[in-house]
């Protein structure tokens, strides 16, 4: 689970995939961070409708990104490349893997001026490092959205060079897609759209409300 403002993420340890433990999971993460306005997951079909009570009771909107296509949830697909290499690397090393994650939340993000957690509860982590006793006081870091504006908007004029919004799928319109759960080739196959359902997605945001399709036919 990762934080959209601070990129500061939580990894848990998962028994199953089950939705009751999905539930609990993210019941204890609200518990410390509190309950977010907005929650973006992968759309896994029936282990979501099985949540849904989860949302009702949690208070927050609940975003479905396309499945097979992480670009629509671009940062949580980053962070779990973090976490699965620092967790490579200090098995390599016969390190703690707690450890490195330690070192990774204290160390200033790029183009920031503070680490992942002061970024979001305002206070430094103790490490085995001597540090002054006055830097680990809490500081509320007023300049972050600044610069995080600057960030976003730098990077928002980078991601708009090669993008463009989607074309409406209309019922009807012939289309080309790969299959998910039924040809694993990944293969491209020609198809029509039969059902119109929800808006499409491009990265981490939805840019129009035009119509995509949850059914087709091969032609």
């Amino acid at each position: 689970m990762v934080d959209h403002y601070s990129d500061f993420w939580e990894n848990n340890l998962l028994p199953d995939l089950l939705a009751k433990t999905t539930i609990l999971r993210c019941k204890a993460q609200f518990a410390w961070h509190g309950i977010p306005e907005r929650v973006i997951s992968v759309d896994v079909g029936l282990r979501v409708r099985r949540s849904a009570h989860l949302q009702g009771s949690g208070g927050f909107e609940h975003i479905m990104s396309s499945l097979k296509h992480p670009k629509a949830n671009g940062k949580a697909e980053s962070a779990v490349k973090i976490v699965k290499s620092l967790c490579r690397t200090a098995a390599g090393a016969g390190e703690d893997p707690w450890k490195a994650i330690l070192h990774w939340r204290k160390t200033p993000m790029e183009g920031m001026c503070c680490s992942p957690i002061q970024w979001l509860m305002s206070w430094r982590l103790r490490t085995l490092l001597p540090v002054a006793d006055q830097l680990l006081a809490p500081k509320v870091m007023a300049e972050v959205p600044d610069k995080l504006w600057v960030k976003h908007q730098t990077a928002k004029m980078v991601y708009d060079r090669s993008a463009g919004d989607l074309s409406e799928l209309n019922i009807g319109r012939q289309i080309r897609m790969k299959l998910l759960s039924e040809d694993w080739t990944g293969r491209w196959q020609r198809g029509i759209c039969l059902q119109q359902a929800g808006p499409q997605h491009r990265g981490d945001h939805i840019l129009s409300q035009s119509p995509s399709f949850t059914k087709m036919k091969l032609i």
